[in-house]
This record gives C-alpha cells, sequence and structure tokens, in this order.
C-alpha cells in the first residue's frame, strides 16, 4: 500500500497487498481491481485494534462491519468502491496514474479552505444535523468575523428576542447584546428593552455552563428523570466532564456549538440572569468537543 500525504490530505493507494486499517485513517482511499481489503483479527483470536473497526462501522453500518470484522471476510476493491469504503477503484495498471491525477486535482484547491472543509466535516462526523448546521455556519462566520456565542438564546424580561449588535468609539469596537424592542423602535413604557455588554455576559454563561458540566452531580439530578439508567447517567456524567476539562481550549466556534446544543433559553432581566438547559442534549454533543485528540488531522 502507498500513502500520498499532505499538509491538508491524505490519500492511501491500494493494491493487491494493503493495510486497511492505515488506508480507513486517510481521507481517500483509490484501489485496484485486484484489491483485497480485510480485518483477519479474529482468525488469530484477536479483534482489530488500530481504529479499524470503529471507522468502518462509521463508513458502512454495523451489519456490513460485522460482516467484514467476525467473518474475517475479505471485499474485493470493487466492492469496496460500491460499499463506500473506497473513493475509487480502477484497473492495476491505471492505479499510479490515477492517483497522480487525483493528487494534482486536490492541490489545485485553495489550501486554507481545504483544511477548513476537513476540519469541519472530521468534526460534524457523529453530530445531530442541527448541531452540524450550527458549526459549519459559525465555522464559515468564523472566517471573518469573531460569532456571538449567544446568539439566538438570550431574551429580556419581557420576552423580547435580544440581538448582537455594536458600537464603535473612538475606535474602539463594543459588542453588545439589544433588545429587539430597542432596534425596531416599538418599545413601550412598560418594556424599556435592555442592552448588556457582549463580553461580561457572554462570560457568565460560559462560566456557569462549564461548572455546571463539571458538576456530576447536577448531571445526575438533571438527567435521571429522562434517563434513569445508571450506566446512561455515568456515560452522560463523563461526557460532560470531559467537555468541562477541555473548556478552555475550544474554539470560539466549538463553545458556540455546545453552548447552543445544550441552553434552550436565557432570560436577561435587570437584577437577574436564568439559565434553562437542556440536558438530554448532552448525548447529542459532538465528539470533537470531549475528546482532545478529535478535530486533528487524521
Amino acid at each position: 500500500m502507498g500513502l500520498r500525504r499532505r499538509s491538508r490530505f491524505s490519500v492511501a493507494i491500494a493494491g493487491a497487498k494493503v493495510g486497511f486499517e492505515l488506508s480507513l485513517a486517510c481521507d481517500f482511499r483509490l484501489v485496484s481491481e485486484t484489491c483485497l481489503y480485510a480485518l483477519p483479527e479474529q482468525r488469530r483470536g484477536q479483534i482489530p485494534g488500530s481504529d479499524g473497526a470503529a471507522r468502518l462501522q462509521k463508513m458502512i453500518g454495523i451489519t456490513r462491519a460485522k460482516d467484514i470484522v467476525m467473518r474475517s471476510r475479505r471485499i474485493t476493491g470493487r466492492q469496496a468502491c460500491d460499499w463506500g469504503v473506497a473513493t475509487d477503484c480502477v484497473p492495476d495498471g491505471e492505479l499510479d496514474a490515477a492517483t497522480d491525477a487525483f493528487v494534482d486535482e486536490l492541490r489545485d484547491f485553495a489550501p486554507l479552505a481545504q483544511r477548513t472543509a476537513k476540519k469541519l466535516l472530521n468534526d460534524i462526523e457523529d453530530a445531530p444535523l442541527s448541531l452540524a448546521i450550527e458549526l459549519e455556519g459559525q465555522c464559515y462566520c468564523g472566517k471573518t468575523r469573531r460569532p456571538s456565542l449567544l446568539a439566538g438564546m438570550l431574551f429580556d424580561g419581557d420576552g423580547n428576542r435580544m440581538t448582537p449588535s455594536h458600537a464603535v468609539k473612538k475606535g474602539t469596537r463594543y459588542r453588545y447584546y439589544v433588545s429587539r424592542s430597542l432596534i425596531t423602535k416599538d418599545r413601550t413604557e412598560d418594556s424599556a428593552g435592555l442592552r448588556v455588554p457582549a463580553a461580561e455576559i457572554e462570560q457568565l454563561v460560559t462560566s456557569r455552563v462549564r461548572q455546571w458540566l463539571l458538576d456530576r452531580g447536577s448531571i445526575y439530578k438533571a438527567t435521571s428523570a429522562r434517563f434513569p439508567d445508571p450506566s446512561t447517567q455515568r456515560r452522560l456524567a463523563a461526557r460532560a466532564a470531559a467537555v468541562g476539562k477541555r473548556w478552555p481550549e475550544l474554539p470560539v466556534t466549538r463553545t458556540r456549538a455546545v453552548l447552543a446544543a445544550l441552553i434552550e433559553r436565557i432570560e436577561v432581566s435587570v437584577d437577574q440572569i436564568e439559565i434553562r438547559l437542556r440536558p438530554r442534549q448532552l448525548n447529542a454533543l459532538p465528539r470533537c468537543c470531549c475528546n482532545p485528540n478529535t478535530g486533528r488531522d487524521r
């Protein structure tokens, strides 16, 4: 098996003899018609130990993954392509030329765009659609401006949505969250509206959410009604703790994604802030927010 690696992508080239688990870790897999893929560990009384079974199941589903792993079944290059394991299958004599053309095509694209797209796709691999859309939007916006962490979550005491805004004073940009009634000029005497400094309320909310994630007792209490199984509660508490510990190193787009998943609504009044959480969403947080080894090139 050959391997072509660039800073923004990796391509596995598989002829007759291949390293299946290594190729599964690449971004693309080009195979020849005589290629045979297999995970033979079951024949030796073992199981795959280099992430092969896990990656394979993500690609082709549990039924076909069990067929390959538990039976040590070999699949041809053509079958690997039909099942979505391989990117393309070509005749043996054309493999090198096809690989060169494939790599040259990828190298023609903008490096930053390719690295960003790859990282985004890796990060949203196991995320629910709503969170994947949130991550994609924040990734796109993040190239031009800092995303507002609490956009869409804040409401004032009268139920008016608070939207991100800013003002520039003597060359310095100040960010705020402002009641929509102040923007649309339809406030009443009973509803004066609010304007709060963005940095301060973002710091307060993120600090409270992180404290909640790290408090195992609070997680158990919040999830026990919906998830009565003790093993599920322990798993959710462990996932919450993992996110809480990683919090300081999360990029702003990932922090925004976690907050959007966990927060149902934030109500702001003159003298208090109420954060309504959605504990059930702990189970839907993407791996990139829990595992320090995901979200990197792979």
